[in-house]
């Protein structure tokens, strides 16, 4: 169901987490909006897509935070990074964007980094691959930032992952964990919606805190 090209973009164009009408799906994949319809039908049957009827209009999603940590880990073992299974980076936007709903982009791969390097996030013992386990150190620091480490360990999804970053070729910090932190920078107004895209705009504020608490300072 994911490996049909058409059906592959639509999923992909889902990351962010944002809900998107059929007809943009269908130029995202180059269809009709009928072709996209049956496309569309299909995936919500194998429920890797919801749908939510506002009026006229049908909003899709991804069913799940599962379906987007499908689609990561099989992009991690693509081969080609080329493949349907990346987003068009003819437009990349490095610096900071959604995905799914984690932060992605250069300053999600420095968080990430820094986060390792302090001992934060140990590897786990789980069999998935770049899975991780918070070292009591780590979750006394998320818990002092007002994450609620608890509260995502109990639910029903990988705590934290290394998520990897298509624009940077590195990784990012995904789970529950970091759907945490992106919530966290959000409500702080580190980070801002920029756009109808996946792109996030780093607030003023937001330069300082990420300056002064994990020493990121690439954000030009």
């Amino acid at each position: 169901m994911i490996g049909e090209c058409a059906r592959t973009r639509m999923l992909v164009a889902l990351l962010d987490g944002r809900p998107r009408t059929g007809s943009e799906l269908a130029s995202v994949a180059g269809l009709t909006i009928s072709t996209t319809s049956v496309h569309l039908f299909r995936l919500e049957a194998a429920h890797l897509v919801s749908v939510h009827r506002k009026g006229r209009n049908c909003y899709y999603r991804l069913r799940g935070a599962h379906v987007a940590a499908a689609l990561q880990t099989l992009s991690d073992l693509a081969t080609d990074e080329r493949s349907t299974l990346s987003p068009d980076i003819s437009n990349p936007m490095p610096l900071a964007r959604s995905c799914y709903d984690h932060l992605g982009g250069i300053i999600a791969v420095e968080l990430h980094d820094c986060f390792r390097s302090r001992g934060w996030l140990v590897a786990s013992a789980t069999p998935r691959a770049r899975g991780y386990d918070l070292s009591p150190s780590g979750a006394d620091a998320f818990r002092a930032l007002g994450i609620d480490v608890e509260g995502a360990k109990s639910l029903r999804r990988t705590l934290a992952h290394g998520c990897r970053d298509w624009h940077e070729g590195q990784y990012h910090l995904g789970g529950a964990l970091g759907a945490a932190f992106a919530t966290l920078a959000h409500t702080r107004n580190w980070i801002v919606s920029d756009s109808s895209d996946r792109s996030l705009r780093i607030t003023e504020l937001g330069r300082r805190e990420l300056l002064a608490r994990w020493g990121v300072s690439d954000m030009e």
